[in-house]
Protein backbone atom coordinates (compact mmCIF):
# COMPACT_ATOMS: atom_id res chain seq x y z
CA UNK A 1 0.00 0.00 0.00
CA UNK A 2 2.73 2.49 -0.71
CA UNK A 3 0.47 5.21 -1.60
CA UNK A 4 -0.67 4.97 1.83
CA UNK A 5 2.77 5.58 3.01
CA UNK A 6 3.16 8.56 0.67
CA UNK A 7 -0.05 10.53 2.02
CA UNK A 8 0.79 9.93 5.16
CA UNK A 9 4.04 11.33 4.74
CA UNK A 10 2.77 14.28 3.05
CA UNK A 11 0.94 15.27 5.89
CA UNK A 12 3.34 14.64 7.89
CA UNK A 13 2.20 12.13 10.03
CA UNK A 14 4.37 9.02 11.85
CA UNK A 15 2.72 5.57 11.69
CA UNK A 16 2.22 5.88 15.22
CA UNK A 17 0.27 9.09 14.87
CA UNK A 18 -1.96 7.48 12.28
CA UNK A 19 -2.26 4.44 14.28
CA UNK A 20 -3.60 6.62 17.13
CA UNK A 21 -5.81 8.73 14.97
CA UNK A 22 -7.20 5.62 14.01
CA UNK A 23 -7.70 3.56 17.57
CA UNK A 24 -5.04 0.68 16.45
CA UNK A 25 -1.88 -0.08 17.46
CA UNK A 26 1.08 1.06 15.54
CA UNK A 27 2.18 -2.53 14.40
CA UNK A 28 -1.46 -2.81 12.44
CA UNK A 29 -1.36 0.21 11.09
CA UNK A 30 2.27 -0.92 9.89
CA UNK A 31 0.88 -3.70 8.53
CA UNK A 32 -2.16 -2.25 6.63
CA UNK A 33 0.76 0.16 5.24
CA UNK A 34 3.05 -2.84 3.99
CA UNK A 35 -0.15 -4.63 2.42
CA UNK A 36 0.08 -7.50 4.93
CA UNK A 37 -3.42 -6.02 6.27
CA UNK A 38 -6.42 -5.70 4.67
CA UNK A 39 -9.01 -3.01 6.07
CA UNK A 40 -12.40 -3.28 6.35
CA UNK A 41 -15.10 -0.56 5.73
CA UNK A 42 -15.37 1.40 8.60
CA UNK A 43 -10.98 1.75 8.78
CA UNK A 44 -11.06 2.42 5.52
CA UNK A 45 -13.76 5.66 5.97
CA UNK A 46 -11.59 6.62 8.75
CA UNK A 47 -8.45 6.91 6.72
CA UNK A 48 -10.83 8.53 3.91
CA UNK A 49 -11.57 11.24 6.74
CA UNK A 50 -7.99 11.98 7.68
CA UNK A 51 -6.20 12.23 4.12
CA UNK A 52 -10.27 14.03 3.03
CA UNK A 53 -9.96 11.84 -0.32
CA UNK A 54 -12.52 8.99 -0.75
CA UNK A 55 -12.02 5.75 -0.11
CA UNK A 56 -11.68 4.90 -4.17
CA UNK A 57 -8.91 7.39 -4.39
CA UNK A 58 -6.70 5.80 -1.80
CA UNK A 59 -7.08 2.17 -2.18
CA UNK A 60 -7.80 2.19 -5.65
CA UNK A 61 -5.10 4.64 -6.96
CA UNK A 62 -5.52 3.08 -10.42
CA UNK A 63 -8.78 3.95 -10.98
CA UNK A 64 -7.75 7.57 -9.50
CA UNK A 65 -5.13 7.38 -12.56
CA UNK A 66 -7.67 6.80 -15.11
CA UNK A 67 -10.19 9.29 -13.96
CA UNK A 68 -7.47 11.87 -13.87
CA UNK A 69 -6.41 10.75 -17.29
CA UNK A 70 -10.02 11.17 -18.41
CA UNK A 71 -10.51 14.87 -16.81
CA UNK A 72 -7.19 15.79 -18.64
CA UNK A 73 -8.41 14.45 -21.81
CA UNK A 74 -11.88 16.83 -21.14
CA UNK A 75 -10.13 19.74 -20.37
CA UNK A 76 -7.81 19.72 -23.43
CA UNK A 77 -11.04 19.31 -25.86
CA UNK A 78 -12.45 22.07 -24.72
CA UNK A 79 -9.59 24.34 -24.44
Amino acid sequence: MQDLKLLRKVKGFTQADMADKLGITPAYYAHIENGRRRVNLDLAHKISLIFNLSIEDIFFPQKLSETYSQQKQKTKSTA
